[in-house]
Order: structure tokens, then sequence, then C-alpha cells
């Protein structure tokens, strides 16, 4: 059985099992666990949720005696739809994804568009009194279009971000959310953010950090395939890089890694970046098969 057909059939297994009336807060933890080791589990169980809820509760015998049967009777209900015609629009949730190294523009039902930054993942849901998007990882630009009847809500870990209309950033890294403004306002939680603001949020602690047009620009270079820097450490900027590249950078040592950069750069030249802090500031280089390691030259 392949890795797909396995995380399918325990999917099926966690959708019926759902739906039973013992159904605890055991469960769900054990549930939600399973469903963040991997983002293949949270788009495959989406999925087979979302098209057993429109053919009904068809459950045939016990979950735990015939998990293959609850896998074939859910993917069964996902041909049906597919052969008796699309859920309405209105109605479906859609998911979207990129690898590491990847971009992708993707335009919703109400006229909004989403860029995807690299390895991020996304699910968007675009009802008739709602429109909603669930950021689970990475980094998506949102040109939102305006709508006061049906207001844009982003879930992004424990942040929720309302608007009705405008542009903005989300990045997401675990439980570190950050939110960029650049055009309109957006409510974080209560908090409004202007052009310009950026709000950073670790855990249940958020600052706003007022009037940053450069940083907001800075932040949004991705768009342009570049990274761009403003006095970031060597360490930050060769995190950055790794967010996009197989080939990582690795700063030796702690006074190496705390120097600072500025300047923009190509995302996707690990290896440019590299020659540059050797010529500029004269650090060693050592090229190995997965990786750049830049460390202070001998002395």
């Amino acid at each position: 059985m392949s890795q797909a057909s396995e995380i399918e059939e325990v999917a099926a297994v966690w959708v019926m099992r759902r739906e039973e009336p013992d159904w605890s807060l055991e469960d769900e933890a054990r549930l939600q666990a399973w469903l963040a080791l991997d983002p293949r589990h949270k788009v495959t169980f989406w999925e087979l949720e979302h098209s057993w809820s429109q053919v009904g509760r068809l459950r045939s015998g016990s979950v735990r005696r015939w998990p293959l049967a609850a896998a074939a009777v859910l993917l069964a209900a996902s041909l049906v739809f597919m052969v008796a015609g699309p859920v309405p629009w209105s109605l479906s949730a859609q998911t979207y994804r990129t690898d590491k190294g990847g971009r992708q523009t993707t335009p919703l039902k109400d006229g909004s568009k989403l860029d995807l930054d690299t390895a991020t993942l996304v699910r968007a849901k675009i009802g008739a009194e709602r429109r909603e998007v669930w950021l689970e990882a990475g980094q998506v630009y949102f040109d939102v279009a305006h709508d006061a009847t049906r207001p844009f809500v982003v879930h992004a870990g424990p942040k929720t971000i309302t608007v009705l209309g405008t542009k903005f950033s989300v990045r997401r890294d675990g439980e570190r959310v950050e939110v960029a403004v650049v055009e309109g306002r957006v409510r974080v939680d209560g908090a409004i953010a202007l052009p310009g603001d950026i709000m950073l949020s670790e855990g249940e602690r958020t600052r706003l950090s007022l009037n940053a047009p450069q940083k907001v620009a800075n932040d949004l270079a991705w768009r342009d395939g570049m990274l761009a820097f403003d006095h970031a450490t060597l360490a930050e900027a060769a995190a950055e890089f790794n967010r996009y590249n197989q080939r990582q950078l690795v700063v030796e040592g702690a006074s190496t890694a705390a120097m600072q950069v500025s300047g923009r750069f190509r995302a996707d030249e690990p290896e440019a970046f590299g020659r540059i802090m050797n010529e500029v500031f004269h650090l060693a280089l050592r090229q190995e098969e997965d990786k750049i390691v830049i460390s202070a030259s001998p002395r």
C-alpha cells in the first residue's frame, strides 16, 4: 500500500469515528495530533470530511472493525460528486499549496487574489455571508475584493484577521504570526492596523510596529523573487534563504552569525549570497553537496 493510500485510510477512519456519539475530548486531541504530523494528513482529512458531509452520514458497521470499508465508502463518495458535478462554489473549501521554492497566484471566486510564497498551505472557503481562509503554514499576500456585506476572515494559528477589502500579507511560522498592511485597514483580534503597520504575534504576546512602510516593502520582496534585509543578522538572512532552497546555508560561529547584512538578493541564489559574504566581509566559504558553510576566515 502506498503512503498516500495509508493516509487516506486513516483519514477515512477519523472522519467516520468523529460522527460516533461517544466521540470525546481525548479523541479530538488524538485527531489533532495526527493532523499536525503532516500537512498531507490535513488536506486528505478535509477533502474526505467535505465529501462525507455532502453525501450524508452513510455509516455501515463499526468503524473500529471496518477501516477499509470506511475508506472505500468515503472515496466512493468523492467519486460520486466528481461524476455528478462539482459542489457549488459557495459551499466548497479549496486547498492550495506550494512546495519549497515555489510561488503561486490564485484567484478566488469573489474576485480576491492570493499570492502564495514558498512552502505554503492554505484553505479558502467563500460563502454567501462570509469569506474565510485558513493559513496553516507559510506566507500569503492578500488582495481582497471589497464587499461590505461579507467580511474576509483569515485564521492563522492563534490569530484572526478580519477585513472588508484591502491588501496585506500574513506569515505564519508555527504559533508565530506576522501581519503587514499595504493598503486599507485590518483588524487583528480587535486591534486595528493601518498601511505601513506590522503586527507581530508570538504566543499571546502581540506588538504593533507603527509607520514602517520600508519594513513592509522588504517583507514583500519575495513577490519579486527577492529577499530584502535591513541590518538583519547573518543567521536571520541564512534562515530566510533556507526557506526557499534545498541547498542550505549554514553559519558557523556566534560572532559570524551575529554580523549584520543589508541589501536585496535573489531568493533562489544562496551561492551568490555566499560569494558576496566572502568578497565583502572576507568570510570563509565552504561548498558542500547539500549546504554552503559560511564561517570566519582563519587568521
